[in-house]
């Protein structure tokens, strides 16, 4: 194998083929492209001009070479040393015809320069990774490591094969082809960075002479102009003193910071001593920050920020929390009209509200410029809990305290400034009367109903005027955060630096959040105070359940009055407090059942104890039915019927009447037909007046008036009445006025209806029909009276005609009329007297028309077992007859007894 090189103008190129043993080198067509340049033209050529041919071979060694490196023999033009040229006349004049000849004899060979100059002159006789032979064609022996010679040796002489030489040769050229691979693939990549690295020495070089060239003009700038910059090094000195002087004022001034900050905190200026702390700050932070010496002030100056942050926010809940200071009045001018209240109410506003102004903005200002505006409503909250939950205790304590001495509790102004008074110097266990808080609540379950409203009451103030100061601190705390939150967005562009330190600034997301935390803490306030309320009501209960209906009613519309006034002072909260609603209407249900025990109670015992006597009407019930009937009429009329009644009413007020009318209709009633009306109007009094027992009122008032029914039905038509009064019998006026009592509902129940209507929804109407069943049950029980009217006279006639039957009526001697026709006559005569007493004209009407029918059929039914054989017994019939027929058409608005029994005497007893 031989190792050609082929020679170039710029150095060395390596190409890579494959030499066979006998180094003839050989191309194979196809690594030859049709841009390779053929030998064969140019030999003669190279022959010729005895130049040394090119030899396109490559080898192990071709590749280690350096492609970059130049020919060692390579001169360049620079070295070349052409002699002068003499200044001769022999040369002539030289022209392009004078290298004619030069151009004819090169000219072959430019023409080749000329084919080959944009062709690859070097053949790609190279082999591709793919066409050099694998390794796996050599035996795995020859890879054996540690291999040795007599390895090898033995190897050939155990191998019979005749051609063992080529064979080992062949393993030769196949691994050597592979190292050239492998190394070819590799050395470019190294030779370029040694050409790079040539590269960069030769730059190295040329910018270490520019240095030297630099420090030489360096020098030389040394030594002419340094002398003339003296005087700006002078002025430059100057300046430094002047600061230095300027930065050991600063380091005075800021030493003096901690006692000048705590001459601030005593005087309670938080503004300006954080101003002071800020300015320190900055001053450390840019002006100061290499000064060794003031390293541990910074964080003394943090240290005093959170001292700051800890007395304001502690001031500004003591100071708001403290009513007396906030409600005390520097005017006093105001003492001298206390006769006018709403003068003075006035200006006890405005003092409050220059109080809350005065006092609470400076400190709201620095918490919102520290950033703790969020803690401080947090601690704010709890410490407004907790003080509501006292002054609960000392009011309570203060009103039963003037109970026990016999006072009557006020409620002016003057009380509830002492009952803060009280609450600011009280501690949670004992009491401004002297009570502590257990002995308190022993006495508050002592205390009557009568004294459940001033303490509710006093309650109501105090909570009412506590909860605005807090609302007026709570808007007084939103309008400081709008008003900072625009501040700070108009300060930034603002060029003073002390900004980065002065304040915390807030986006309009931050302001609604806090925003939202105010009406929060209101919120909170107020629950806590409804929470407070509840709890006395639970505690008072079964006390206030038995509180007059009036007084219930004041009660009722306090409570209500206070949770108006809590709802409507927190906007921003759409949640309603359930706590209070919750346990008052739990406690007026349980007042309208106590009321409801009690009035069905009362009822049975008046109707037991009922002796069905006619009573007159005092003006108080004759006004209840007159308010009730207008309440179920329409507005209009209602408000007419009003003004009328109104006057009537001042008229009447002193007046007895015989009879209560509805409507002018008159009813005469006994005792307990006007007790309840007096009971349902305590019921429609419950309705109109405390809407929320609507519902629970209306099957109530159905059981009052069906236990009136019934009672009734089983005292009069059951007779009850002769176990429970002792009444011998019951009469005909007993049934009228207990029929009369019934009119009075029935005629009473529809305007009833009519005015629960009115305050039902369409859906509730349901609940009403227990009305309709009542009306037809107290229908059916006054038409059983009115057949029992019947039932009664049935009876005397019955008596009277079976005297007529036994009686001798062919006796000229007995009077006429006979004396059971005159005694049938008088019964009639004398029920008719009763009820028309008694009963309207319409109701006698159709007693009496009953009464006819049944006497008419009685007396058909007796008539033939009289003993009318005789002219005389039926000339005395006939008499009779005509005699009672006379009265009876007398009676008026009986209606017409008939002609049926007289015309059945004529046809069948003729005289």
């Amino acid at each position: 194998m031989s190792l050609p090189i082929q020679k170039s103008g710029t150095g060395t190129s390596l190409d890579t083929t494959t030499t066979t043993t006998n180094s003839t080198p050989t191309t194979s067509s196809n690594n030859s492209s049709p841009s390779s340049l053929t030998r064969s033209s140019s030999q003669l050529l190279f022959e010729k001009n005895n130049y040394e041919p090119f030899i396109f071979a490559q080898s192990l060694t071709s590749v280690c070479l350096d492609p970059m490196t130049p020919i060692p023999n390579e001169w360049e033009p620079a070295d070349l040393q052409v002699p002068p040229l003499p200044n001769s006349s022999s040369l002539g004049s030289i022209n392009l015809n004078s290298f004619q000849n030069y151009l004819n004899k090169i000219s072959p060979v430019y023409k080749i320069y000329n084919s080959n100059k944009n062709r690859e002159l070097i053949p790609t006789n190279k082999k591709t990774q793919e066409e050099i032979i694998s390794l796996d064609n050599v035996p795995e022996f020859f890879f054996k490591k540690n291999l040795t010679k007599s390895e090898i040796l033995n190897y050939a002489n155990s191998d019979p094969s005749p051609i063992l030489f080529q064979k080992l040769e062949h393993y030769s050229t196949i691994i050597e082809e592979n190292i050239v691979g492998h190394v070819r693939d590799k050395s470019l990549a190294f030779f370029s960075a040694m050409s790079e690295l040539k590269q960069f020495r030769q730059e190295l070089i040329l910018l270490s002479k520019h240095v030297k060239n630099s420090d030489h003009l360096l020098d030389v700038i040394d030594d002419t102009v340094i002398n003339s910059l003296k005087i700006t090094q002078l002025h430059l000195q100057k300046n430094r003193i002047q600061e230095t002087i300027d930065r050991l004022q600063l380091i005075s001034d800021v030493k003096q910071t901690q006692p000048t900050l705590q001459l601030l905190l005593s005087k309670g200026d938080y503004m300006g001593a954080l101003d002071l702390i800020y300015s320190t700050k900055y001053a450390l932070e840019f002006d100061l920050c290499q000064t060794s010496c003031l390293k541990n002030l910074s964080p003394q100056l943090i240290e005093m920020i959170s001292l700051i942050e800890k007395m304001s926010i502690a001031d500004f809940i003591k100071i708001a929390l403290n009513d007396d200071l906030l409600l005390q009045n520097d005017n006093p001018d105001n003492n001298d009209n206390s006769n006018d209240s709403n003068n003075t109410d006035n200006n006890n506003n405005n003092s409050l509200e220059q109080n809350i102004e005065d006092m609470l903005i400076p400190l709201i200002r620095v918490i919102l410029r520290i950033g703790k505006i969020e803690i401080t409503l947090e601690q704010f909250r709890d410490s407004c809990i907790q003080s509501i939950k006292q002054l609960f205790k000392t009011v309570v304590s203060n009103v039963i305290y003037d109970i026990d001495q016999g006072k009557i509790p006020s409620f002016s102004s003057s009380v509830y400034r002492n009952s803060i008074n009280n609450n600011n110097r009280n501690n949670n266990n004992n009491t401004s009367s002297g009570y502590s808080w257990v002995e308190c609540k022993s006495k508050l379950i002592k205390l009557s109903p009568t004294d459940s409203l001033p303490l509710f009451k006093a309650i109501d103030m105090a909570f009412r005027s506590k909860f605005k100061i807090l609302s007026k601190i709570m808007n007084l705390i939103i309008n400081e955060i709008s008003t900072d939150s625009n501040s700070s967005n108009n300060s930034n562009n603002n060029n003073n630096n002390n900004n980065i330190f002065i304040q915390h600034t807030l986006d309009s997301t931050q302001v609604q959040v806090l925003q939202h935390s105010c009406n929060s803490l209101l919120y909170s306030i107020n629950e806590t105070m409804q929470e407070r309320i509840s709890s006395l009501i639970k505690a008072r209960a079964e006390i206030n359940s038995k509180m007059a209906l009036t007084d219930f009613v004041c009660f009722y519309n306090q409570i209500k009055s206070f949770l108006d006034f809590s709802e409507s002072s927190t906007p921003g909260v759409k949640r309603k407090s359930i706590i209070l609603r919750s346990t008052f209407l739990s406690q007026a249900k349980l007042f309208l059942d106590i009321l409801h025990k009690n009035r069905l109670s009362s009822l049975s015992l008046l109707l037991e104890n009922e002796d069905w006597i006619q009573v007159q009407v005092v003006s108080e019930f004759q006004n209840i039915v007159n308010h009730l009937v207008n309440l179920s009429l329409d507005h209009e009329e209602n408000e007419s019927n009003n003004s009328n009644n109104e006057e009537q009413q001042q008229q009447q007020d002193n007046n007895i009447l015989e009879e209560i009318c509805i409507s002018g209709e008159p009813f005469k009633v006994v005792n307990t037909g006007l007790m309840l009306i007096k009971f349902i109007n305590d019921y429609t009094t419950c309705i109109e007046q405390l809407p929320s027992l609507t519902i629970d009122s209306i099957p109530k008032l159905i059981e009052l008036l069906h236990t009136f029914n019934q009672m009734t039905y089983q005292l009069v038509l059951g007779a009850g009445a002769r176990q429970t009064m002792k009444l011998k019998t019951i009469t005909s006026k007993h049934l009228g006025l207990a029929s009369q009592c019934l009119s009075l509902v029935i005629k009473f129940i529809p305007y009833l209806k009519t005015f629960l209507t009115k305050r039902l929804e369409s859906k509730q109407y349901p609940l009403l029909n227990g009305l309709d069943k009542l009306l037809q049950d107290y229908t059916s029980h006054r038409q059983e009276i009115f057949t029992k009217f019947v039932v009664i006279i049935k009876e005397r006639c019955t008596h009277q005609l079976k005297l007529m039957v036994v009686t001798d009526l062919k006796n000229d001697s007995l009077p006429i009329p006979t004396p059971p026709i005159a005694a049938l006559v008088k019964d009639l005569s004398t029920l008719h007297k009763l009820l028309a007493g008694i009963l309207s004209s319409e109701q006698v009407f159709k007693v009496f028309t009953n009464v006819y029918f049944m006497f008419n059929g009685l007396f058909l039914e007796y008539v033939d077992r009289f003993d009318l054989s005789s002219k005389s017994a039926k000339r005395r019939i006939h008499n009779d007859i005509a005699h009672m027929l006379a009265n009876l058409r007398k009676l008026p608005n009986c209606g017409e007894p008939g002609n049926q029994i007289e015309e059945y005497i004529n046809q069948h007893y003729p005289i």
